[in-house]
Formats: structure tokens, sequence, C-alpha cells
């Protein structure tokens, strides 16, 4: 039985791997929202179905300096543009 999270007929724990592939799908493609919603679905079907996979290891595989320190200065500017 699927327990009914935030209204959304899915396990907390579904939920959080949920948000988490998309918190890491958007910091591998912050300007497109297709494609960052793209790779959060693949990566909770992967998740999802391979519990060794993390969505932050998936996210490292296909951008490897995701979290190198001029990618993460770069990823800051891009949130907080104004205009």
């Amino acid at each position: 039985m699927q327990e009914d999270y935030a209204g959304q007929r899915m396990s907390k724990g579904d939920w959080m791997l949920n948000s988490s592939c998309n918190k890491y799908a958007w910091m591998c493609s912050p300007t497109d929202y297709n494609l960052a919603d793209s790779l959060a679905t693949h990566w909770f079907t992967i998740c999802r179905e391979d519990q060794t996979k993390t969505p932050r290891q998936l996210a490292v595989k296909r951008c490897p300096n995701l979290f190198s320190p001029e990618y993460q200065k770069r990823l800051n500017k891009i949130k907080f543009r104004r205009g």
C-alpha cells in the first residue's frame, strides 16, 4: 500500500528520493528545465530500481566537475540573477 505523502501517492522515501533527484538534475542543467526534468525522472527510476545508486553519484557521473568551486560559483550567479 502506498502512503499519501504530501498528497502525491508516494511513500516518504520515494518523495525524498524524488526531491533529491530534482535537486541534482537542476544543478546539472540549471538553464534547461526540460533536460533537468528528464534527468530527474530517469535518475529516480534508476535509483528506485537499484538501491546501491544515489542521485548524487549519477549527477557526478554526468557532470564530473559538479562540486568544483568554479562551477558552484557559476551556479550561484544563475540562482540569484536579477531582471
